[in-house]
């Protein structure tokens, strides 16, 4: 069974979250910013 192993950083400030995440198999990357609400991480 092949394992798919994502790394995610996360950096919360009062007005937005930055984050990032690696794909260990792929290498892709992905970043990302939003507002510090329920809302905004799920969407």
């Amino acid at each position: 069974m092949k394992r798919n192993i994502i790394y995610v950083g996360l950096d919360v400030d009062d007005t937005k979250y930055h984050g990032s995440a690696l794909n260990k198999n792929t290498g892709e990357v992905v970043d990302f910013k939003c507002r510090p609400t329920m809302k905004g991480l799920l969407g």
